[in-house]
């Protein structure tokens, strides 16, 4: 590629993988700098896959050119084709605080680039809410997840993000992400760093509202002083109190299993209490359940 510039092989890896995305299938940069190998592995078999050979620069294998086409790419173009860098998102799927801090330290708007991922690469995700997204898919282990948030904070990730979607919705925040997925240590990073309870997500609903769902109690407790508690979601038409007594008897994904613990907290902080709920079955079966409710039917 004439004219096309990498200076780690990290970056060339992006560089290819957008050119040749087209083949749908991983691309691997392979070798050492001085002679450098591209492979692009299919998905799926197929026998068109090529591989690429990389020319370097003479006696400066820190920078080398691409041979093979005519594309220039600069890294703000690369950003905005590939939403993100893929140095950051590899950082934060493998749980490397340093390398993550390294990379934002030499541009920190990379704190704020949109992350793609997914199945051919159709979610676009903020950096502070692919950590949760990794965490809840196991691909991050429990732990890693506080070091790079505090990074990516650092760094001035916007604690409050929301991508303007196509169909006129904005997306999630990080801090709905967190609590939605399970990551209740990310959210109340989020909440300390700032994080604003108030701001409502896809549905119409709040963090609170997630974190009642899925029994996280004390990122509730963090979340009640910044929410209103009788808010209901533009979905279900319920209360955060409504999706704990939900989420008590469906098994969520990511359930902490502290919905009564939440629902406790809730009543205390003066959430209402419906009728219907008292007298479904499973509330009135539930002893804990029904006599935190009826402190605040009374």
């Amino acid at each position: 590629m004439p004219g096309t510039e990498w200076q780690t092989l990290a970056e060339l890896e992006v560089i290819v993988w957008q050119r040749f995305d087209r083949f749908g299938g991983d691309v691997k940069v392979l070798g050492p700098p001085e002679l450098v190998y591209v492979r692009i592995t299919p998905h799926k078999s197929a026998s068109h896959l090529p591989t690429f050979r990389l020319a370097s620069s003479g006696n400066n294998p820190d920078r080398a050119h691409l041979p093979y086409d005519d594309y220039t790419f600069t890294c703000r173009d690369r950003q905005a084709r590939m939403g993100g860098d893929m140095g950051v998102k590899e950082a934060i799927r493998t749980g490397d605080a340093e390398d993550l801090r390294r990379l934002l330290a030499e541009d920190a708007s990379r704190a704020n680039a949109l992350i793609r991922w997914g199945k051919n690469g159709c979610i676009l995700t903020h950096p502070l809410h692919y950590v949760s997204d990794v965490l809840f898919a196991g691909t991050l282990p429990k732990g890693k997840e506080l070091p790079l948030i505090e990074v990516l904070i650092q760094a001035g990730a916007d604690l409050n993000f929301q991508r303007d979607r196509e169909d006129g919705k904005k997306s999630d925040t990080p801090l709905i992400g967190a609590a939605s997925l399970g990551a209740e240590d990310a959210g109340l990073a989020l909440v300390d760093a700032g994080a604003r309870p108030e701001v409502r997500g896809l549905f119409g609903e709040t963090a609170l509202h997630w974190a009642a769902l899925l029994g996280e109690d004390r990122l509730a407790a963090a979340l009640i002083k910044g929410s209103d508690v009788n808010l209901k979601d533009e979905k279900y038409n319920s209360s955060p109190l409504g999706w704990a007594i939900h989420g008590c008897y469906s098994s969520p994904a990511g359930n902490h299993g502290k919905q009564r613990e939440v629902a406790t907290l809730l009543v205390r902080a003066e959430a209402t209490v419906e009728t219907t709920w008292l007298e479904s079955e499973n509330v009135r079966t539930d002893a804990l359940m029904l006599s935190a409710l009826r402190v605040g039917s009374r």
